[in-house]
């Protein structure tokens, strides 16, 4: 059985989030139900560090990044950013 995991939102996240279109909203969502039913959800993202997060970086798209950490013991995803790979990076 899946590891049910709670998703928590920083207002990053939810600021971002009303900035997206209806397709990267659709994504955005997706992801988070695959998230949070997964077992181990490291496995789904690829650990970075960059000049603003040292964290997950879910590929929603060829362009289109969703930003998280893993609270282990209280078995929590801490999303922390979501939009254009360009953004979520820091990158000029």
């Amino acid at each position: 059985m899946a590891a049910k995991w709670q998703i928590r939102e920083t207002d990053q996240v939810l600021r971002q989030f009303k900035r997206l279109g209806d397709q990267q909203k659709k994504q955005y969502r997706e992801a988070v139900k695959t998230l949070a039913s997964s077992d181990d959800p490291r496995k789904l993202g690829t650990f970075k560090r960059g000049k603003k997060y040292a964290a997950y970086y879910y590929e929603l798209g060829r362009s289109f990044r969703l930003v998280y950490q893993v609270i282990n013991e209280e078995m929590i995803i801490l999303l922390l950013d979501v939009g254009d790979h360009k953004e979520v990076y820091g990158k000029d």
